[in-house]
């Protein structure tokens, strides 16, 4: 979302954020740039944040009130309707199952299907998310899939040895395979997926490594170690918790896998990976097949024993093999996933409801 408000101000148009509820990492980044932001404080705020959202909306007057994700599509509506603008929504997400989804989740994917809105475009970054959404009422309206985009010039893979360093493993053997997690830790993530593939491959591999990236995937979560305690991995594992240096760390990768249960769109971890020349196994949620093309990377969410498998069977991949797996991925984003595509293809849904207004 950042690097989409920082284009879309660098073609000249005024772009202002307001956070549901507080500001983060993201903001900075956007404050430093010049965007504007204002966090409502949602939930808590109550009527005063509100009120705070509808001031800061009247004052900038825009075209198009864009939301991003259910609350602040719910967000966006509202502002959009009081103001008189065009009504974008952004959907990040797919559905598996909705009682997978928290409770809070759950009501705004409930409320968002409703019919009093009337949103002028949808768009889902995954066809997964659309196909998902069809039933909770979102075919009503104009819908599009746009999926995420990276910018593959950034994403090398180049240096090996300042990677591992970068991790703390600068002692471990350059052929000592290192498997890495990059994500958040959250249910659909499904870490005690992840730590029984890794009991696995440990059986395996005797001298494989597990790295752990994203926020709260750190030492002081208890409920992490426990799980890596608890199959056993937790003394071949590095806790790095969240990074802001991962096109750095991707090339100290030998595999990325995704264990996730549910609830993916188009993942940037597995872009950012594949135009890394990481060799990617991943669960079969969200646009992940698609993504990643061939199906023998791909495996069904839940089981452990076949994300294992498909994990060595990615280790054992001959040099030839894995150059040759890593030119496919990185022109598969190059093609399909760059971030100039998914750019344009915003500006043109802008283009389209200014026009229509």
């Amino acid at each position: 979302m950042a690097r989409l408000v920082a284009d879309t101000r660098a073609r000249g148009d005024d772009c202002w954020v307001l956070s549901v509820s507080g500001l983060g990492s993201v903001a900075d980044q956007l404050q430093t740039a010049g965007v504007p932001v204002l966090a409502c404080g949602l939930p808590g705020s109550g009527v005063g944040g509100l009120r705070r959202a509808l001031a800061f909306a009247r004052a900038f007057d825009p075209e198009i009130v864009h939301g991003w994700m259910y609350h602040g599509n719910l967000l966006a509506a509202l502002l959009a309707w009081r103001i008189k603008a065009r009504l974008l929504w952004d959907v990040r997400h797919s559905i598996t199952r909705l009682a997978d989804e928290k409770f809070a989740t759950r009501w705004a994917i409930r409320v968002s299907g409703g019919s009093i809105w009337r949103p002028d475009a949808v768009v889902f970054n995954s066809h997964a998310g659309s196909r998902s959404h069809e039933s909770l009422g979102y075919r009503r309206w104009p819908c599009e899939v746009i999926p995420n985009g990276v910018d593959d010039e950034r994403f090398t893979g180049a240096d090996r040895g300042g990677a591992r360093t970068r991790i703390g493993i600068p002692d471990v053997p350059d052929n000592s395979p290192v498997i890495a997690w990059v994500a958040r830790d959250h249910p659909m993530k499904d870490l005690d997926n992840f730590a029984a593939a890794a009991s696995r491959i440990a059986e395996k591999v005797a001298d494989a490594r597990f790295v752990f990236v994203g926020c709260g995937m750190d030492v002081a979560n208890r409920n992490v170690t426990a799980c890596l305690l608890r199959h056993g991995v937790l003394e071949r594992s590095r806790l790095l918790g969240e990074r802001d240096d991962l096109v750095e760390l991707y090339p100290g990768f030998d595999v990325l896998l995704v264990a996730s249960r549910y609830g993916e769109g188009t993942s940037n971890v597995l872009l950012e990976a594949m135009a890394s020349g990481v060799p990617c196994v991943t669960t079969d949620v969200g646009d992940a097949r698609r993504m990643v093309g061939d199906a023998s990377w791909v495996v069904a969410p839940q089981d452990p024993a076949s994300l294992a498998d498909a994990a060595v069977r990615a280790l054992d991949l001959s040099s030839e093999q894995k150059a040759q797996l890593v030119a496919l991925n990185r022109e598969r984003v190059r093609r399909d996933y760059s971030v100039a595509g998914c750019f344009a293809a915003y500006r043109t849904v802008y283009d389209r409801l200014v026009e229509d207004d």
